[in-house]
């Protein structure tokens, strides 16, 4: 990704819309009864997911699918596989190791997993947690 290419101001626009994007999508699942929004701060561990995964951006050593340029745009990220971002058309690189029931909170193996998304600007996290780390206060 290459942003230096592009006006401040147009920059600014894409960025804004495309998170904008990831809210909407978030929001629209919750109106549907999908999903529940949490108004709280992201919990210290997922805040720092999101702080890696920008880090990543900034010093463009994310691994992107090809149908990420220069101009901002929703992007797709999981816990399970750090620094690899995409797009909706190539969400199926996220997809989880079949046998994967690893927490991405505790790290701990776990027979059960909740599935969870955190937009962060126009980033969406996806993550998994064990029964013990959702009942965890923040």
């Amino acid at each position: 990704m290459n942003a230096h290419t592009l006006h401040p101001v147009a920059l600014a626009g894409q960025f804004g819309a495309a998170a904008a994007h990831a809210s909407h999508i978030l929001t629209s699942a919750a109106d549907q009864g999908r999903a529940i929004i949490d108004t709280n701060p992201p919990a210290e561990w997922l805040a720092s997911q999101a702080t890696a995964i920008r880090a990543a951006i900034l010093n463009r050593t994310a691994r992107c699918c090809p149908h990420i340029g220069a101009a901002p745009q929703l992007l797709h990220a999981a816990a399970w596989h750090p620094g690899l971002l995409v797009c909706l058309d190539c969400l199926p690189a996220l997809d989880p190791v079949a046998d994967d029931t690893t927490c991405d909170r505790c790290h701990c193996s776990a027979s059960l997993l909740t599935g969870s998304v955190a937009a962060f600007c126009p980033v969406l996290l996806a993550y998994a947690l064990c029964d013990d780390c959702i009942l965890e206060p923040r």
